[in-house]
């Protein structure tokens, strides 16, 4: 009889050993199980952080990329206007004039359809330089209080006697834009041009124009006459 329960007592002792057993090697697993999952999901985490930087660094580098297109295109509307200005308008030739001399001395009214009259004139140039310059070109070109474009009752005349062209071989037809910095306000640029000096034997050679613009009121305007 003894033998017998101590028969059973002996099993019943292993199964409960075994029985605990399996417990720790089903926690065990289920451990292991939960760290791998973890790690899974610190991975993609790590991933998805890496391509967000990846799309938002791609991104900004687009967007300078167009913020860099448009400025340059706004810079060379900009300098189509400022070659007429310098060539047409102020420095190597002047607006046509018709008409007799006002007052008998040399002042003439000036004939483009383009400036019906001082106002329209005023304008424009205010549309293509910022207001010191323009009012600089306006009234103190080519000497201080001497302008060369005068106002006759609203009618826009000009001063031949101030007038006068100069030796000019810097190429506008083809040039380059460097953009050396800008901010939302402020744009400083270098032109990548040519110049021909008259001679013997001309050769063309690299020639930089060094300009900036201003965003006043809105709108982009360059702060000096380039030339």
């Amino acid at each position: 009889m003894r033998k017998k329960i101590l028969g059973i007592c002996l099993a019943a002792t292993m199964a409960a050993m075994l029985c605990s057993c399996g417990s720790k090697d089903n926690t065990v697993s289920m451990s292991t199980e939960a760290d791998t999952t973890t790690e899974q999901a610190s991975t993609e985490e790590v991933t998805e952080a890496t391509e967000e930087t990846t799309e938002e660094a791609e991104e900004t580098t687009e967007s300078t990329a167009e913020v860099q297109v448009d400025l340059e295109s706004t810079i060379r509307a900009l300098i189509e206007e400022n070659t007429y200005c310098m060539m047409d308008v102020f420095m190597l030739s002047n607006l046509p004039i018709k008409g007799e001399p006002q007052d008998g001395v040399y002042v003439y009214e000036v004939d483009d359809a383009k400036f019906p009259t001082y106002q329209a004139f005023e304008d424009y140039i205010k549309s293509v330089y910022v207001n010191t310059e323009a009012v600089r070109l306006l009234n103190d070109y080519p000497q201080e209080a001497e302008p060369l474009y005068i106002d006759v009752d609203g009618k826009l005349y000009i001063d031949t006697l101030k007038s006068g062209g100069v030796g000019y071989y810097v190429s506008w037809d083809d040039y380059t834009v460097e953009i050396k910095a800008s901010t939302d306000t402020t744009c400083n640029f270098v032109i990548h041009t040519v110049i021909t000096e008259p001679g013997d034997e001309p050769v063309e050679e690299a020639y930089d124009v060094e300009g900036s613009m201003t965003l006043e009121n809105g709108v982009w305007l360059l702060d000096k006459m380039l030339y």
